[in-house]
């Protein structure tokens, strides 16, 4: 299991060192939304889609920041904050190498 991907150095990548990361990585790239999805989102009113985030796994952010944002706003940054989330969680569960 290897994944040539390049970092900083340029130097070539072995996913086999770092097994944890790999699975959270592909775990998230699961939760990810579909290309069938963006097609139904697409269709959707700006209610519709946030009540749709809402039921996925953003829901904790809608839910949080449906207090203070309505519409476009709370979509964007609920799903700005998810992204956030999910990249800081990577950063802990990696080493310093990836």
């Amino acid at each position: 299991m290897g994944f040539k991907g390049m970092n900083n150095d340029q130097e070539e990548l072995e996913l086999s060192f770092y097994p944890y990361a790999y699975v959270r990585v592909n775990v998230m790239r699961g939760l990810l939304f579909k290309k069938a999805d963006y097609h139904k989102l697409m269709k959707m009113s700006i209610s519709e889609i946030t009540k749709h985030l809402q039921d996925s796994s953003y829901g904790e952010e809608i839910n949080e920041l449906g207090v203070k944002f309505t519409g476009t706003e709370l979509a964007e940054r609920a799903l700005e904050k998810n992204l956030e989330k999910k990249f800081s969680k990577l950063r802990v569960v990696s080493d310093a190498n990836l």
